[in-house]
């Protein structure tokens, strides 16, 4: 007769990460801030800015393209060592005064697996000094006196 042995063993099972709470924050006219959280760490957050709306795939995020296989306005990747609510992690150059789509996936322990892909809008502020020819920060400028009485056009 065989004789076996026992001893405990812990397996654990990690499927994709999921993650969450995707949003923008501090907004400025040529960037802003990227926040997320995850339910895992020990892996590789990707994310792209586009001004295209249609859902890209993982591999194309990571490869910093749109769906449409156009490289992004913007993209970067970000170190996910723990769960939970991520740094945020700045997404620029942008133009001013316009949407962008955010989308961001994180890429599973394995190596092969993709988390799901979650996506937020986000838009740049109106740069105030943008084509006005003065700086945004000093608009004062001096007034003659004798332009200060109404011109009717008679004659004093």
């Amino acid at each position: 007769m065989a004789s076996s042995e026992s001893a405990p063993y812990t397996l654990t099972v990690r499927g994709v990460p999921v993650l969450s709470g995707l949003y923008v924050s501090d907004r400025q006219p040529r960037s802003y801030e990227l926040r997320f959280a995850t339910d895992q760490g020990g892996t590789t957050a990707y994310w792209i800015a586009t001004r295209n709306p249609a859902s890209p795939t993982p591999e194309q995020i990571r490869d910093g393209d749109d769906a449409g296989g156009i490289p992004a306005s913007a993209r970067g990747e970000q170190a996910v060592s723990a769960p939970g609510t991520q740094p945020a992690t700045e997404v620029a150059p942008l133009l001013p005064a316009t949407t962008y789509y955010n989308f961001i996936v994180q890429q599973a322990a394995d190596g092969v697996g993709w988390s799901n892909v979650a996506s937020v809008a986000g838009q740049t502020l109106a740069d105030p000094g943008e084509g006005t020819g003065r700086s945004p920060l000093v608009s004062f400028y001096k007034r003659d006196k004798a332009l200060e009485k109404p011109d009717f056009g008679g004659s004093e």
